[in-house]
């Protein structure tokens, strides 16, 4: 098993998400994150899973939300790129290392 490395800007975005969600109803904000985190799981223990979205990328898509999780699979861990809203640009995560 890999492990996980993320880019710097994944858990920021990730409390954002958790707290827009937790405005709009108390608890939701709990439950993205009980997605998102079941959704690494599930990269952790079988990162190869999840589509190729580029010759090198993957993506992950959270159940119950409308997000994604971008990451690369390298020689000794996965890299988790973005925690990304699936409206926006699909090109955009891709300037994150």
């Amino acid at each position: 098993m890999l492990a996980l490395d993320y880019n710097p800007r994944f858990w920021d975005d990730a409390a954002r998400y958790d707290r827009w969600y937790e405005m709009r109803g108390i608890g939701l904000g709990d439950a993205f994150l009980e997605e998102v985190e079941s959704a690494l799981a599930g990269i952790e223990g079988n990162p190869q899973r999840y589509a190729l979205i580029t010759a090198t990328s993957r993506q992950c898509q959270i159940d119950r939300f409308p997000f994604s999780i971008y990451y690369r699979i390298k020689t000794d861990r996965v890299r988790i790129l973005a925690l990304w809203h699936n409206s926006r640009g699909s090109n955009s995560w891709k300037n994150r290392r």
